[in-house]
């Protein structure tokens, strides 16, 4: 839409072909419906928060910053709001307005757009694209045009129509496709009993790590929430991007189609091995404002406040009262011990245990709910200042569908718009050239 809406006002005959019925489908469920738009951080530091393709976003960035982005949608009408972290939400906290916002331009420039549209593969005569071939109600619909712009998403949330099926164009086009992911997502993990007894419990300023054979790989700092067989939240989905990154296939290349499609499914056994040598773990650090010696010196407090108790009643001002069995059954004591007889080495296995709570990720709770898709089109094969392809002379590739990709806090809808302004513009440029 973004790409679209720069065309047509630089008078260009376009049309946009959408396999739903109504535009920005995925984009009005995003952030559970809020649409974290975009990250207000200083524009130097955005690139930081991406993963992959830092470097080959610096030109799109350049052109359209995150906060660029921000003052497009409020010139636009847009009423804007920064919450904690920098995240940028719609002030009706309605995707929906975001979607619409770009609807409306769409229809006043008066861009057709076809709906239902199933592209079936790229019109390519001597190496440069003629158009597309597709169908509309099974019916042969063929779309003719010297230029064609991908912007068909990646392969998560396939419900919304973000189902990879625009990696089987670029791969026609002599594109590579490195293994799609889901990225930024709830994690499963091991100690499932204790997740489901702590689910719904939302712990804020919370520190985790993901350690891979006792190196530290990835951290942050904020919210996260058990789930009935996991966690997920902020800090948990910016984590399994690094995580679910460790799969076996991840790094593998696709040339065909046909190859690429059994991986499309995101079926759970391909991730049933990442962790099956135990060499991952995660921590988390209950109170990450005590060192050892305050937490220690918190918990004398606490034993000697209720030294007349049971262990698993003596710690309720110090932890939220779900987390309390899991917490002293990681540290080895008895449940059912008086405070009294607490020795001093139990006491610092308890300390140990708040400040390194420990689970074991397994895979991805619902493989297909990732926020956003990791892998993609190559890089290498796409020229970063106009996002034209290097394989096929008039084919243009943004959004979801490259190998792009960032942490969560509203970094990959920045990737999205900025690469769709860029290739809009360089589509136009390119036209303009003729003429």
């Amino acid at each position: 839409m973004m790409a679209a809406v720069v065309m047509a006002e630089q008078g260009l005959d376009i049309i946009i072909a959408d396999k739903n019925q109504i535009l920005g489908r995925k984009l009005r469920i995003t952030g559970k419906g809020r649409c974290n738009i975009t990250n207000d951080c200083d524009p130097s530091e955005f690139t930081n928060k991406i993963v992959s393709g830092n470097k080959f976003l610096l030109s799109s960035f350049k052109k359209f910053s995150n906060r660029d982005l921000i003052d497009y949608l409020n010139s636009a009408g847009l009423e804007t709001v920064t919450e904690r972290g920098g995240r940028v939400f719609p002030s009706s906290s309605r995707a929906y307005d975001v979607a619409e916002l770009f609807v409306r331009r769409l229809k006043e420039l008066k861009v057709p757009v076809l709906f239902g549209y199933t592209a079936d593969k790229l019109i390519i005569d001597d190496g440069a694209v003629r158009g597309v071939d597709g169908f509309v109600s099974g019916k042969k619909h063929m779309l003719y045009s010297d230029r064609v712009l991908l912007a068909s998403g990646g392969a998560t949330y396939k419900g919304t129509g973000s189902d990879g099926s625009g990696y089987k164009l670029a791969i026609q086009a002599g594109h590579s496709v490195k293994a799609p992911l889901p990225s930024l997502i709830a994690l499963k993990c091991l100690e499932k009993a204790d997740c489901a007894s702590m689910q719904g419990l939302t712990l804020k300023n919370t520190a985790i790590r993901l350690y891979e054979a006792n190196k530290a790989v990835f951290e942050d700092f904020g919210e996260l929430m058990f789930t009935d067989a996991g966690i997920t939240g902020p800090t948990v989905l910016s984590l399994s991007r690094f995580y679910i990154s460790k799969a076996s296939f991840a790094d593998k290349v696709f040339n065909d189609f046909d190859s690429l499609r059994p991986f499309l499914r995101f079926d759970q056994s391909l991730y049933s091995t990442l962790n099956s040598d135990g060499r991952f773990r995660i921590e988390l650090d209950l109170k990450p404002a005590l060192d050892v010696n305050e937490l220690d010196k918190r918990l004398c407090g606490d034993l000697g406040k209720y030294s007349a108790k049971l262990i698993k009643n003596a710690l309720n001002d110090l932890l939220p009262s779900a987390m309390i069995v899991p917490v002293i059954n990681r540290s080895g004591i008895d449940l059912y011990k008086h405070v009294s007889d607490i020795s001093k080495e139990e006491r610092m296995r308890l300390v140990n245990a708040i400040k390194h709570f420990v689970l074991t990720p397994l895979g991805p709770d619902d493989p297909d709910h990732g926020i956003v898709t990791q892998g993609g089109v190559m890089l290498n094969e796409i020229d970063p200042s106009t996002l034209a392809s290097k394989k096929c002379k008039g084919l243009y590739l943004a959004g979801e569908i490259i190998d792009a990709d960032g942490l969560t806090g509203g970094y990959n809808l920045t990737v999205v718009f900025s690469t769709g302004r860029a290739a809009g513009n360089a589509i136009s440029a390119s036209i303009a050239e003729i003429s």
